[in-house]
């Protein structure tokens, strides 16, 4: 529900009436862009996650006194209720050993670090590994793509082409 600034009529032309209805509109506003999601109140700032109180789903409390190399910078409502659930937001940070490759993949570890893995040639796929940072790799002798995605097929007495082609359902 939006709130409707107040309407000031004064015949005598009442400075101090004008301008108390100017500030009570300049609150109105304050308000509705506060609940319309457009500016966002701190005054809820509290030193550790709810534990009383009733909150909604997407309900944000700011944090007081965040601290530490990944601070905690609040807590937002996951589940709504008394008090609700609440999951803390974090301020991860993505550092890098140095300047990244141009085409590299990036991949994480986990934490906050990132790294590259080298660049692939034309050609090769990148291939999973369980437990390990994925890596390209050539096909087998027996198959090649292009960097078009055209895959060749070759054994026995010939090659196939397969270019544009749905193979199933």
């Amino acid at each position: 529900m939006r709130l409707a600034a107040p309407q000031v009529v004064t015949s005598s032309g009442d400075v101090n009436t004008k301008a108390l209805a100017d500030a009570l509109k300049r609150f109105a506003d304050q308000i509705n862009a506060t609940s319309e999601g457009q500016v966002v109140g701190a005054t809820n700032a509290q030193i550790a996650v709810p534990t009383t109180g009733t909150h909604n789903q997407g309900d944000v409390i700011r944090n007081k006194t965040p601290s530490g190399a990944t601070p905690v910078l609040g807590w937002i409502c996951t589940v709504a209720g008394t008090p609700g659930t609440f999951v803390a937001i974090t301020a991860g940070t993505v550092t890098n050993t140095g300047t990244l490759t141009n085409n590299a993949v990036v991949v994480g570890n986990g934490g906050v670090d990132v790294s590259t893995i080298s660049v692939g040639t034309n050609g090769q796929l990148l291939l999973g590994a369980t437990g390990a940072d994925p890596a390209f790799a050539t096909m087998s002798g027996d198959a090649t793509i292009t960097a078009a995605g055209v895959l060749t097929i070759t054994g026995g007495g010939g090659s196939t082409i397969l270019e544009n082609q749905v193979f199933g359902g």
